[in-house]
C-alpha cells in the first residue's frame, strides 16, 4: 500500500470595495476669506446644506461653539478655522474655511549687490530687493523694472545692461498673489527708484611730455563731454618729483552716449 501526499495550493483573491469618503454636508459663507492685517473684521457662518438641515444635531465653529466665526486681524496669522457638525446617519464631520490674513511690506528697497552706484555695460551684476515684514511669504512674488519696462533677471537676480540704460531708474516690486478672486489689484509695494550709471569698458592711459600736451588733452575730453559724446572721470598721476615729462593722465569710466 503506497500513500501519496499531494499538496494543493489554492489562491484566493479578495476584492474589497472601499466607499469614497462622503463630503461633510456643511455650507460655509463666504467659502473663502482674505483679510488685510489690522483691517476690518469679517464674519463667516456655517450651516447644514438645505437637504440636511433636518438631520443636524449640532453645528458650531471649533473654539467658540457658535455658528459664526470672526478673525482677529491683529494676530490670527494661521487660525485654520473649522466648522464641526453632528448629523443623524453620518455622525461627526468637519469643514475648513479657506482663510488668508495678508500684510503688505513695511518697506521695499532695491540695491546692487556690493552697494555699487555704477556698472560696466555687458558685465553681469546682481540686484537685491529687501522686503521687510510681509505675509504670507509663500504668496510673495518679486518683479523688477527698468523705467516702466518689466525685466526678467538671469539666474534669479543677475542682469546685464548697455549704454542706452545709462541714467535709468531700477525698481523692484513686492506683490502678494492671493488668488484670482480678491483683492484686485493684488496688494503690492514698489521700491524707490535706484538711478544707475552704465559705463563703457574703456580705460585710457596717456603719457604727457609737456604741459601744453596735458592741457590740450584735457580740453579735448572736456569738449567731448560737454557736447554729450562722452562723460569721463579724470585722474592725473604726478610723481613726487613733479617733473612735467613724467605726468600721466588716466581717463576712466568713460560712457559714450552715441
Amino acid at each position: 500500500c503506497v500513500c501519496v501526499c499531494v499538496c494543493v495550493c489554492v489562491c484566493v483573491c479578495l476584492f474589497v470595495c472601499v466607499r469614497a469618503e462622503q463630503e461633510c454636508p456643511i455650507e460655509i459663507t463666504p467659502d473663502r476669506m482674505v483679510i488685510e492685517y489690522q483691517g476690518r473684521n469679517q464674519n463667516a457662518t456655517c450651516k447644514a446644506i438645505s437637504n440636511m438641515q433636518g438631520n443636524v444635531k449640532e453645528i458650531y465653529w471649533q473654539g467658540n461653539k457658535s455658528s459664526s466665526w470672526s478673525a482677529d486681524t491683529h494676530k490670527d496669522w494661521d487660525p485654520k478655522p473649522v466648522c464641526n457638525a453632528n448629523f443623524e446617519g453620518i455622525g461627526w464631520c468637519k469643514k475648513r474655511l479657506n482663510f488668508t490674513l495678508y500684510k503688505i511690506p513695511d518697506s521695499v528697497s532695491i540695491l546692487i549687490v556690493g552697494n555699487l552706484s555704477s556698472v560696466v555695460e555687458a558685465r553681469e551684476f546682481q540686484l537685491q530687493c529687501d522686503i521687510t515684514n510681509v505675509a504670507p511669504a509663500g504668496n510673495l512674488a518679486v518683479r523688477w523694472y527698468i523705467g516702466n519696462e518689466t525685466i526678467e533677471p538671469l539666474k534669479g537676480r543677475s542682469i546685464t545692461l548697455n549704454r542706452t540704460h545709462n541714467g535709468a531708474e531700477l525698481r523692484c516690486e513686492a506683490q502678494l498673489d492671493l488668488g484670482f478672486e480678491e483683492p484686485q489689484p493684488p496688494p503690492n509695494m514698489k521700491s524707490s527708484p535706484l538711478n544707475i550709471s552704465v559705463h563703457c569698458e574703456i580705460t585710457f592711459t596717456f603719457s604727457i611730455t609737456t604741459t601744453e600736451s596735458l592741457w590740450l588733452l584735457l580740453m579735448i575730453l572736456i569738449f567731448l563731454r560737454d557736447i554729450g559724446l562722452c562723460s569721463c572721470n579724470f585722474l592725473v598721476r604726478r610723481p613726487a618729483s613733479h617733473t612735467v615729462d613724467d605726468v600721466g593722465l588716466l581717463a576712466r569710466e568713460c560712457t559714450s552716449f552715441t
